[in-house]
């Protein structure tokens, strides 16, 4: 991460407020960076705990990427379904019955949303392609009640050029950021 993303990370950390629904606006070539820049500002700058959900990819990417950074995870804890065969999960989430869905650091034998300030969705655009456009959006209203429910930030990073029609489902819930404008305005 260089000290303009550094900066990025910085402002995202002022710019995001517990208990906010967020689509962040990141087209797909730009989505990993936008994942390390948030996750520091988050997890590593406001030192907030998290829970990340992925969708695309198992978590070990992440933690690789996150580790050559420098960016802290002791603030994490992962639900991989990108290895589920079915993409939704309830919370709170059994450890002992999902223990090869469950990375990171957990403190308890359950994931209960109560103990987190934030949930972030890895990709809602791929996941797309593993889930029937209705699956997802009633996945992610769950996700958004139980976000508001518990007073967390939800996180859903989203290219919404190419996801109109699934944004215009959640628009009135949410704080929309754009990351290419974002990154503009710091360099």
């Amino acid at each position: 991460m260089n000290v303009q993303e550094t900066l990025i990370s910085e402002n995202f950390a002022y710019l995001i407020s517990k208990d906010e629904i967020i689509a962040i606006d990141v087209k797909s070539n730009q989505k990993t960076k936008n994942d390390l820049i948030i996750l520091k500002a988050l997890a590593d700058i406001n030192k907030w705990r998290g829970v990340i959900i992925t969708l695309e990819k198992p978590h070990h990417y992440l933690t690789y990427l996150l580790g050559i950074q420098g960016i802290s995870q002791r603030n994490l804890t992962y639900i991989d379904l990108a290895y589920a065969k079915k993409k939704k999960i309830k919370f709170p989430v059994d450890i002992t019955k999902h223990k090869e869905l469950i990375g990171g650091f957990i403190d308890d034998d359950k994931i209960s949303l109560d103990s987190f300030d934030f949930i972030m969705v890895d990709s809602i655009s791929t996941a797309k392609m593993y889930m029937r456009k209705e699956s997802l959006i009633d996945f992610i209203h769950y996700l958004i009640n139980e976000a508001m429910k518990n007073k967390l930030t939800l996180i859903l990073p989203m290219d919404i050029s190419r996801e109109k029609d699934f944004f215009e489902e959640i628009k009135d819930l949410t704080k929309r950021i754009d990351f290419e404008e974002v990154l503009k305005n710091a360099y």
